[in-house]
């Protein structure tokens, strides 16, 4: 039986002899254990031309980042993936970054997650293994496993390779996902106490079943026959660009599938306001949360029986509407329960002057790298419109929009490749 290949784009610059022994330790283990050979690139193999394609790969990214968060190399590569927007396409990725102080991983993550995505790669969901200095995001996960932070890390990218390697599968319409739980990278703990609560805080409770094709597990209920599509916003309908753009893109989703259109505007909604971690944990295992509202009563059921989730953003200041954060901030409940590893998130913007990247970035640490969904390739439709009904007369708007459609529809469906176009 052939073995599965591993790339490992390794961005040293020499900063991080951490990263360095780490990655070594972690791809001898894997390579005994999991079936699976590994080759490393690095950026000077890259930049003179030896690899000319990155297409079609299982791909680990490695960034270490040295004093004040500065890589060179790694803004090198940045650049390469730029400017070949199909650089990666076809490939599923995974990344982890190790920096030297406590900031920087997670923007340099998301940054470039939304580079490499729009040069057609897929993510995993939580696909980041972050190292800060001195390892304090490591404290909860070493206090649960009984071990050091350094353990919590090795035993974090081995669960990402394996994650890469054994759950995931290339068929001819695109990459599967197959679900799969932590807790064998962390068992629990026997003994009760903070330890277990901190354990099944930082993890979720219970990962989907494997036979149940959704992970909702038996709460899935696609009675219909057809994908289901969840669109949330918080957007005026008469005034909202963002949602005239919604309405090209949906009207060539209706026929193949069921959408489902969520507004968050009216009424009130509460935000996550950090109750206990029993309280929502005894809430999230009936599907539900203490509030209440149109999050449960709505968003809750339409989200286990998507299987993909486009949000609709209108970009006032640089960040999502309070509606919509308020929104993600509340899947958490759900999330105690159900991992999304198979779920799509897409998402709209639409910027009255600029900022949509700064949108997209958003969603991607706060619902793939955190709510563990499936990021596609060029998840994102980045539109700038400021005057009221301006969208609709773009040059080329019902187009991009037909595209972005199509992308939707290869991914719930199966029917078309799925790459960018």
């Amino acid at each position: 039986m052939t073995k599965r290949l591993l790339t490992v784009i390794y961005l040293d610059d020499g900063s991080s002899p951490r990263l360095t022994a780490m990655l070594s330790a972690c791809l001898k283990t894997a390579e005994e254990s999991l079936g699976m050979d590994a080759e490393v690139l690095s950026w000077d193999r890259i930049a003179d031309g030896a690899v000319t394609s990155l297409n079609s790969r299982l791909l680990l990214m490695a960034v270490p980042l040295g004093h004040e968060g500065i890589n060179d190399r790694y803004y090198q590569f940045l650049a390469r993936i730029r400017r070949e927007p199909s650089w990666f396409r076809g490939s599923l990725a995974g990344l982890v970054i190790d920096g030297s102080d406590e900031l920087y991983t997670k923007s340099t993550a998301t940054e470039l997650v939304f580079s490499a995505n729009r040069a057609g790669c897929r993510f995993v969901g939580r696909p980041l293994v972050e190292a800060t200095g001195e390892l304090n995001n490591f404290h909860v996960l070493a206090q649960v496993a009984a071990c050091s932070r350094e353990e919590a890390y090795r035993r974090a990218l081995l669960d990402l390779i394996d994650r890469l390697v054994n759950h995931s599968a290339m068929t001819e319409s695109g990459w599967v996902i197959r679900p799969h739980s932590l807790k064998d990278a962390f068992p629990r703990p026997d003994e009760e106490g903070s330890i277990r609560r901190q354990r099944e805080a930082a993890l979720g409770r219970k990962a989907p079943a494997a036979s149940s094709g959704s992970s909702s597990g038996e709460l899935s209920d696609k009675a219909s026959g057809k994908p289901v599509i969840l669109a949330l916003h918080a957007s005026n309908r008469r005034v909202s660009n963002t949602l005239d753009l919604w309405q090209l893109t949906s009207r060539h989703l209706k026929k193949d599938c069921e959408v489902i259109e969520i507004g968050l505007r009216n009424g009130k909604i509460e935000d996550c306001a950090g109750c206990s971690f029993r309280t929502c944990l005894h809430f999230g295992e009936k599907g539900k949360c203490v509030y209440g509202g149109v999050i449960v009563d709505e968003v809750y059921p339409a989200l286990l029986k998507a299987s993909a989730l486009v949000f609709l953003c209108a970009n006032y200041n640089d960040a999502l509407q309070a509606n919509v954060s308020a929104c993600i901030n509340r899947l958490t409940a759900l999330f105690r329960r159900n991992f999304f590893w198979d779920k799509k998130i897409f998402g709209i913007v639409v910027s009255g002057y600029s900022g949509g990247d700064l949108i997209a970035r958003q969603l991607i640490g706060s619902l793939t790298m955190n709510k563990s969904f499936q990021l596609p390739p060029d998840f994102s439709l980045l539109v700038t419109a400021n005057d009221r009904g301006s969208l609709v007369k773009l040059p080329g708007i019902e187009e991009q929009a037909a595209r972005f459609a199509r992308r939707i529809l290869s991914e719930v469906t199966g029917e078309l490749p799925c790459t960018t176009e």
